[in-house]
């Protein structure tokens, strides 16, 4: 329930029971304080391990995805490739994918990602060649908001990638392996149409199979794989199409090649969705119908395939095939490409796929963001603010008891009063209890969770004017809390509360923080600015430096002395406080390393946002 009640919080007693707050620390590795080496090695890590790609392998041996061997030329860049997830602190680039990651479909909503905290100065790369209608992780925001990099077959991509690559071409593969695919003469080949595949129902395919159920009504269309299966293989070229990837290519291409016609339906069409199912074909001598991206003509020779978006139905189609099939010379135009020079997107589309130069491609944009990064920031990190670099890898949690606190001495000459606004995040692990708990208090204001029947509640209080948030914190489980205060005016404020990154309730008030102290208490972490729902979301999963404009106060249990990290470096009182080993941590992920607290205010006066408005 969301309600303005007169009942302080602040108050209320706390309950002897034990709670464990788990908080974001910020910071930033910097090091040397300059622009970075441009010869330096930037560390690559792939979260689900070596990459399908043979990214950071080389040459690209067989048997592998593609079905050819690939030596790759020098890179400019250099670049050190890893699958050990135990690097990840040391990693310039965490890659992910949301196949492994997330799963199939939505399952990732009831099992959670193994998904780690983000580094200073670490960027994430969403890479993927599969679309949002099979693995709708990689659009969801939560998990957007912490990427930096997409590599995908999107060209909007700041890694643009393709398949537009010499599938099953083993040791002989080159951009000249289309136009030398022997094709069969227009009599020996069958007349009809070949299809393989086994999906008829996955993502977008139940579209495509209707579509062939009716082309079947209408003229001969031979099903060779599982889909629609009417006509068996021979049997040496029945075999097991993920034993060998490369080879089932091959024998792809082989079988289809003896059919007029064979069928390219991609599995959902989507703008810059083009898979191998069109190369293979354009390799096999055979004329590929193609079903999928809309501009796939940006992706292959002029006139080397028959697009179903040009007939208004299967029959119209059909009724074309059935026209070619007893006209060779009409037929035979279709190959005519292979005497011309190869388009200029064709030629740029193969230059970008992804097993040649995907490797090379993210090495140098990995080089080119941290380079630009590293130019705009401030030396010192680590030395003069920060969390120091001993500290990094250490795994700790603050265990908070009924009488634990922390109060942070503010020095006038160099604080600003904490004023206007503010936003106030933690994660948090309540154990057992059966009162309200106290996360932040400053002045009139406190922040906290609130015990209603078996659930725990985020509540926030202006002196007695109170808000309780709808969506409940269960006892042993980890969860992301934050309140966000907005002054609409010198008297009003906006209240917004959030667990895990997405808006709880908000309610408009008449009260205002206008608190000028010289301290403040917590059991976590601080804004002093009303930070966006995506911020709050970004926020979940990342550190940040400690210099950063507004921040008050930052600190961490990672280390057994609890310190200041801010540029400020505050006097810390620290009672009851037991900074205990991670044992918590594989509660929530394995392999998380928020074992600290961080407390955020960024200085922002209600003088200063009432100029803003009135600008």
């Amino acid at each position: 329930m969301s309600i303005f009640k007169s009942n302080s919080k602040s108050n209320n007693k706390w309950s002897k029971s034990n709670l464990y707050i788990f908080l974001v620390l910020f910071y930033i590795l910097f090091i040397g304080g300059g622009v970075c080496n441009a010869d330096e090695t930037r560390k690559i890590l792939f979260w689900a391990g070596p990459s399908w790609t043979g990214m950071g392998t080389n040459p690209y041996k067989t048997p592998n995805y593609l079905g050819q061997t690939y030596t790759k030329p020098s890179c400019p860049k250099q670049c050190e490739f890893s699958g050990d997830k135990a690097k990840q602190d040391e990693a310039d680039a965490v890659v992910f994918e949301a196949q492994p990651l997330g799963q199939f479909g939505y399952a990732y909503l009831k099992d959670l990602p193994d998904f780690p905290q983000k580094q200073v100065d670490q960027y994430y790369v969403n890479f993927g060649f599969e679309h949002e209608h099979y693995f709708p992780l990689q659009f969801e925001p939560g998990y957007l908001s912490n990427i930096d990099v997409n590599m995908t077959f999107r060209q909007t991509s700041q890694v643009y990638i393709t398949f537009t690559c010499s599938w099953g071409q083993m040791d002989h593969g080159s951009i000249d392996n289309f136009k030398n695919a022997p094709v069969k003469p227009f009599k020996e080949k069958i007349k009809g149409v070949g299809f393989m595949s086994s999906n008829c129902v996955g993502g977008g395919a139940i579209y495509r199979t209707q579509y062939i159920k009716n082309m079947m009504q209408l003229m001969v269309v031979d099903g060779l794989g599982e889909c629609l299966h009417t006509k068996d293989l021979d049997k040496e070229d029945q075999k097991a199409v993920f034993a060998d990837l490369g080879e089932s290519m091959k024998i792809k291409e082989k079988v289809l090649g003896r059919y007029l016609f064979s069928l390219s339906f991609e599995n959902n069409n989507i703008t810059d969705y083009v898979t191998e199912k069109v190369y293979s074909l354009l390799m096999s001598g055979s004329i590929p119908i193609y079903m999928g991206a809309d501009n796939i003509d940006e992706y292959v020779p002029e006139k080397s395939i028959i697009k179903t978006s040009d007939f208004k139905s299967p029959a119209d189609l059909v009724k074309y095939l059935l026209y070619l099939s007893e006209n060779e010379e009409e037929y035979n135009k279709y190959f005519e490409w292979k005497n011309k020079p190869y388009p200029a997107a064709f030629k740029e589309k193969y230059d970008r796929c992804v097993f040649y130069s995907g490797e090379c491609n993210l090495c140098t944009h990995i080089h080119k963001i941290y380079d630009e990064v590293k130019s705009k920031e401030n030396p010192g990190h680590r030395i003069h603010f920060g969390e120091p670099a001993e500290v990094k890898k250490n795994i700790r949690i603050a265990q908070f008891t009924h009488n634990s606190c922390i109060e942070v001495n503010r020095n006038a000459s160099s604080h600003k009063p904490i004023a206007g606004q503010f936003t106030f995040m933690s994660w948090i692990y309540p154990e057992s209890g059966s009162s309200s708990k106290i996360l932040f208090s400053v002045d009139s204001i406190s922040i906290g969770i609130s015990r209603v029947w078996k659930q725990f509640y985020l509540y926030y209080c202006n002196g007695d004017n109170c808000v309780t948030g709808e969506k409940p914190i269960p006892f042993g489980e980890w969860r992301h809390i934050a309140v966000s205060i907005t002054n609409e005016t010198a008297r009003t404020e906006t209240i917004r509360l959030y667990v895990n990154g997405l808006e709880d309730v908000s309610l408009f008030s008449s009260s205002s923080v206008t608190s000028e102290v010289s301290n403040f208490k917590f059991g976590c972490k601080v804004w002093n600015t009303a930070l966006s729902a995506e911020t709050i979301r970004k926020s979940m999963f990342k550190k940040f430096r400690g210099d950063e404009v507004g921040l008050e106060a930052y600190m961490t249990f990672n280390d057994v002395v609890v310190s200041d990290y801010s540029k400020y470096r505050s006097a810390l009182a620290i009672s009851n406080i037991i900074n205990s080993n991670s044992s918590k941590v594989k509660a929530f992920y394995e392999g998380v390393s928020w074992l600290l607290i961080y407390l955020w205010l960024y200085q922002q006066s209600i003088i200063q946002k009432q100029q803003q408005l009135e600008q």
